[in-house]
């Protein structure tokens, strides 16, 4: 397991077409790439239903962060705080998870890159 290190994530939001509605970024401090990842997708939701969107498709770098909010039983304890948030906002919309490589979307993993860095 790596060490806690300073973290942060980004995200972007498109409409059905792929046209670039807005993005987020954020520095989270000391945590793990994975707690870091599950916080984005929380942030990113929290976001995209603040904008009273609801039909989401949230497409992450992290196979483990994707399986773990697809299966919730598969999950570690440490995330559940936030996936315990990811559910409640889950309820409020139509909420898909997808694994997709960080070079996919180029928008997004630009502002990944600016909220570890802040």
């Amino acid at each position: 397991m790596a060490s806690p290190s300073l973290e942060g994530r980004g995200g972007s939001c498109k409409d059905e077409k792929g046209v670039f509605l807005f993005g987020f970024h954020e520095g989270y401090g000391l945590m793990s790439n994975t707690g870091a990842e599950i916080r984005a997708v929380h942030d990113g939701l929290l976001l995209c239903i603040s904008k009273e969107l609801v039909k989401i498709i949230v497409e992450s770098n992290s196979l483990l962060v994707v399986n773990s909010l697809s299966e919730w039983s598969n999950s570690s304890w440490k995330w559940r705080y936030w996936q315990s948030r990811i559910l409640r906002l889950m309820s409020k919309g139509q909420v898909l998870f997808h694994h997709i490589l960080g070079e996919g979307n180029r928008p997004a993993d630009g502002l990944d890159r600016l909220g570890s860095n802040s």
